[in-house]
């Protein structure tokens, strides 16, 4: 029997989300800087260690300034907004368990994200990464199989919604209406059990994203 290949040699920072670098097995010398990340623990990938640590602390503070100051809106993250759907069956939200959708400001917008087959919807989480901006919502419906397991287009509807987070209900007769107030808004519908099956769940929401 052929032996095993030894796992790869890895190094993980542990900031952020979790950047990693890994080398398939088997394992080979690699150039210099490589080399030295990947080599058992010593000063050097211990001093990157660090060294990314404080970039990323010191953007992290000047990300918040921007939001602070409104200085956000001139960057270039400002002209799209993000629509980001979590899905669940127990009501824990994770990032791996998420579809997205990018838009562009200005003008109504029909975005159509599908999840995929086996998502649940206990709840859905939408989060919107959108830099203090104004956005209206006149609808926002779930189907699956071609049925419709929650749907919202009036004061009634969007009433069931619950807002969490950096955001606020604008008054509005009809539509649901948010001031986004930093970098967590978020939007959780009410719980929905979706029929098994194959065929994927679909979120259409019409709305708009104009300047805060």
């Amino acid at each position: 029997m052929a032996a095993e290949n030894p796992p790869g040699r890895a190094w993980t920072f542990h900031d952020g989300p979790g950047l990693g670098v890994w080398q398939k097995p088997p394992a080979q010398e690699l150039p210099g800087f490589l080399e030295q990340l990947l080599a058992p623990p010593n000063e050097l990938n211990s001093a990157l260690g660090k060294y990314y640590t404080a970039l990323a602390g010191e953007m992290q503070r000047k990300l918040a300034e921007h939001w602070r100051d409104g200085t956000i809106r001139q960057t270039a993250f400002a002209q799209q907004t993000v629509v980001q759907i979590f899905y669940t069956e127990n009501g824990e939200h994770r990032e791996e368990d998420s579809s997205q959708a990018r838009i562009g400001h200005e003008g109504w917008k029909e975005v159509r994200i599908e999840l995929p087959p086996g998502a649940g919807a206990a709840p859905l989480r939408i989060d919107f990464v959108s830099a203090l901006t104004v956005i209206e919502i006149t609808s926002i419906q779930l189907t699956k199989a071609g049925s419709t397991y929650f749907s919202a287009s009036d004061r009634t509807g969007f009433e069931s919604i619950t807002l969490r987070g950096d955001l606020e209900r604008l008054d509005h007769p009809t539509a649901l209406r948010l001031k986004i107030t930093g970098i967590d808004p978020q939007l959780w519908l009410p719980v929905v059990a979706l029929p098994p099956g194959q065929e994927p769940a679909v979120l259409e929401i019409r709305l708009r994203v104009s300047a805060g």
